[in-house]
């Protein structure tokens, strides 16, 4: 009992540091990393590293879940309010669907590469945000109600995080 209370606790000490790096442009954790902490909990707490790395990878799901369910509700909001258009809303949803895809396309490559592979796909994503003129308040994704997220930028892919700040600006 007391070890299964050792190991919720460092998983969810991981889980909140996790959600404060939200909005960094050039955070790359990489599974690595997350594979590293699953290995040192393992080792600190003599439980197998497998297990260890389940629980770290269902936490991180349920929160990519939660956040897409945020994400969701704000963009549906927006057309409510009439400040985006659905048609808008689905091509924006799409856009940040392809930079998640691209995002978990690159865990093998090496840091820089996932670098300018993001970097190259963040200007796309902002001369099209530009182009279609959506708004600011619309690209940056707003969390509530102790949700994930600091309020300066949105997860949009296992690794990478995309801080809207750049994109929008």
């Amino acid at each position: 009992m007391k070890r299964s209370l050792l190991v919720a606790g460092a998983v969810a000490t991981v889980g909140l540091s996790s959600l404060a790096g939200v909005g960094i442009a050039s955070a790359y954790s990489g599974m690595h990393e997350q594979s590293d902490i699953a290995a040192k909990i393992a080792q600190k707490f003599n439980l197998n590293q497998d297990d260890v790395q389940k629980v770290l990878d269902e936490d991180r799901a349920a929160h990519e879940a939660e956040f897409e369910q945020k994400r969701q509700e704000q963009l549906n909001q927006a057309v409510k309010d009439g400040t985006l258009t659905q048609d808008l809303a689905n091509q924006l949803t799409a856009k940040e669907k392809e930079m998640k895809d691209l995002a978990s396309s690159l865990k093998d490559k090496t840091p820089q590469e996932r670098h300018s592979a993001m970097k190259a796909k963040m200007d796309e994503f902002k001369k099209w945000s530009e182009d279609n003129k959506i708004p600011e308040s619309v690209m940056k994704m707003k969390m509530v109600d102790g949700a994930p997220g600091s309020g300066h930028g949105m997860k949009i892919g296992g690794d990478v995080m995309i801080d809207h700040d750049t994109i929008s600006n």
